[in-house]
């Protein structure tokens, strides 16, 4: 068993509908680390869990509709923080050549 930082890079694009408002494209990103833990099942095959994510998240604002801003974040709220929660919950198998 083994502790990590896993660094990463996220971009999504989306569309919104709400209340018969189709919007533009709207992109949102994130750049940041997560803490993870590593167990080696095999000398070959690792399993890695991570949860929480640290670092800065963005995304466009979408317009007022019927005197209520829409927003969609694809990742979270914006700006710099720490988020803990199952959002940010994550589990992989990593095969090491």
């Amino acid at each position: 068993v083994s502790f990590m930082l896993d660094g990463g890079v996220g971009f999504a694009t989306y569309k919104a509908k709400y209340k018969g408002y189709d919007s533009d494209s709207y992109n949102a990103w994130q750049i940041g680390i997560t803490p993870a833990v590593k167990v080696s099942l095999t000398k070959k095959v690792d399993f890695i869990a991570s949860l929480g994510f640290l670092g800065y998240r963005d995304n466009d604002d979408m317009a007022d509709v019927d005197g209520e801003k829409v927003s969609a974040p694809a990742f979270g709220e914006k700006g710099f923080g720490f988020s803990f929660s199952s959002n940010d919950l994550k589990f992989g198998v990593v095969y090491n050549f």
